[in-house]
């Protein structure tokens, strides 16, 4: 998302320079939910090795699909983590994963107004800063 926030803030997309720049600030806050919880349970949380590198970015429409196509993978993945806890009867970790369930279909369904109101748009400038525009208000 950090990626996307400067490609949006060079491109004068501000809205969704904001938007991007707020999506970036909660996934660190989930993520440090997670180490919180990690943490408290007893468990040494390996750091990340992230590298953020440069991606060719041609349209905002794609950074929303490839944002929504991420979002449905982390979802994924968290439906994985459910089912093993399941499986393992590890409720405790269940019961966590439930909030991360619940944030993952609000996400996906932000993604999808967004797409939709691009896919009603042409390609345009006077479109792209309408749609813009009500991203700002998102």
């Amino acid at each position: 998302y950090l990626n996307f926030y400067v490609f949006c803030s060079l491109n004068g997309f501000f809205g969704s320079s904001n938007f991007f720049k707020k999506q970036h600030e909660e996934e660190r806050n989930h993520m440090m939910k997670i180490f919180d919880f990690l943490l408290d349970e007893g468990i040494e949380v390996e750091l990340p090795n992230i590298s953020i590198k440069k991606k060719e970015i041609t349209s905002l429409k794609e950074i929303f699909e490839k944002s929504f196509e991420f979002e449905k993978k982390v979802s994924d993945h968290i439906n994985e983590i459910y089912g093993l806890c399941l499986e393992e009867k590890d409720f405790k970790v269940l019961n966590f994963i439930n909030w991360f369930v619940e944030e993952q279909r609000e996400e996906e369904k932000v993604f999808k107004k967004i797409l939709d109101i691009l896919k009603v748009l042409s390609d345009d400038k006077i479109s792209l800063f309408l749609v813009d525009k009500e991203i700002s208000k998102i």
